[in-house]
């Protein structure tokens, strides 16, 4: 059996970014809880989704959903768990397999100085009880996993941006 654990960082905003394009911490938060209702758009794998539970604390925040998602088109529904750690960290979780991957929202080292300065840190674990150790499998999913997962996140980014262009951010903001 092996757990194959990646990890990748990517600033949000970068030098190259005109003023209206830059997100603040805020802005992308309500990006990655948006995230969690509506995958698809963010994971190019993940093909539909349903919400099925939804948790919040005594001042109406999101803590955690259960959410219904099918991948690459399957009929098989894979139940996801995310729990939200407002305004740093949502970790999904899917049960049946022992996944874990955090989302995490990030404030770099020059944050006092610069507001923006912040990034998307994402970390991955995935439970392979078939695969030995050291074995070519073991090798080909690792590099599959680190490959995917920077996509993923750069895709993330990349469509809060958009959003963020589109001016569909405000209105996730006033929901």
């Amino acid at each position: 059996m092996v757990v194959i654990c990646t990890s990748t960082t990517v600033p949000i905003n970068t030098c190259n970014d005109v003023a209206s394009d830059v997100l603040t911490p805020a802005e992308f938060w309500e990006v990655l809880e948006h995230k969690c209702r509506n995958p698809a758009t963010f994971v190019k794998s993940i093909t539909s989704s349903r919400v099925v539970q939804e948790d919040h604390d005594k001042t109406g925040q999101v803590t955690s959903l259960t959410r219904l998602v099918t991948v690459n088109g399957g009929e098989h529904e894979i139940e996801e768990i995310a729990i939200l750690k407002k305004p740093v960290m949502i970790e999904f979780r899917i049960p049946s397999t022992g996944t874990s991957i955090k989302n995490i929202l990030s404030r770099g080292a020059e944050q006092m100085h610069h507001p923006t300065d912040i990034y998307m840190v994402s970390t991955y674990e995935w439970h392979h009880p078939e695969v030995e150790e050291g074995s070519e499998e073991h090798k080909k999913l690792t590099e599959y996993y680190w490959h995917m997962s920077n996509e993923t996140v750069k895709h993330t980014v990349a469509v809060a941006k958009k959003m963020k262009a589109e001016g569909k951010l405000a209105d996730l903001m006033k929901e």
